[in-house]
């Protein structure tokens, strides 16, 4: 798991998880606000799957991306 999403997780209050084709999203309040964290994977395709599911799945209003580029 990316240090992003551990980081994310260990300030955020986590009240289950789900998976879904193989991805565990993680779904919990951060700041007093409801969350949903997942690791979306490499690529546009997989990045776009995964915008698909949050909408679907978790009807998320806003999404941010982080993204990690290792040189």
């Amino acid at each position: 798991m990316a240090s992003e999403v551990i980081y994310l997780l260990s300030i955020t209050d986590e009240s289950s998880t789900k998976e879904i084709c193989g991805v565990v999203y993680h779904i919990g309040i951060l700041e007093g606000k409801d969350v949903v964290i997942s690791k979306a994977g490499v690529g546009k395709s997989l990045s776009a799957a995964g915008i698909a599911i949050l909408i679907h799945e978790f009807n998320v209003s806003f999404i941010r991306f982080v993204v990690v580029i290792v040189i």
